[in-house]
Order: C-alpha cells, then structure tokens, then sequence
C-alpha cells in the first residue's frame, strides 16, 4: 500500500507535538502564576496599567520578531 519513502512515522509527531504543548503549557502557567504573585505587592493602578499594556508588548513582539506590519 505505502512504500517506505512514503510513509511518515506518526508517532514521532505525535511525541514532537505533545513535549511542545506540555512546554508551551508549563511555561505559560508559570508566567500566570509569577504575575499573580507580583501584583500582590503592587497598588491596583500600578497592576491595572502593566497589564494593560500587554497587547503593545505583544504587538510589538511580532513586528520585531515576525515582521507584520502595523496598520
């Protein structure tokens, strides 16, 4: 039915796919958890305005990094 060229070993992908989510995950519930824990010491505008700058950060990550325009 196949032939060996043609086959990909689904497994390996599968394994690839599955370490890049526990990763992605891990790392993204650490830096949940890093930023609950700083804004316990910070005043409430302090907090409310480092976070609301998260989406420039972010729009500024994918100019740098990825290249997309600004429009």
């Amino acid at each position: 039915m196949y032939e060996s060229s043609q086959w990909t070993y689904p497994y390996t992908a599968i394994t690839t796919n599955l370490f890049w989510l526990a990763a992605v995950g891990l790392t993204e519930g650490l830096a949940f958890t890093f930023s609950n824990m700083g804004q316990t010491y910070t005043v409430a505008s302090q907090a409310a305005l480092i976070m609301s700058m998260e989406s420039v950060f972010a729009a500024l990550t994918c100019y740098i990094f990825l290249g997309e325009e600004m429009s």
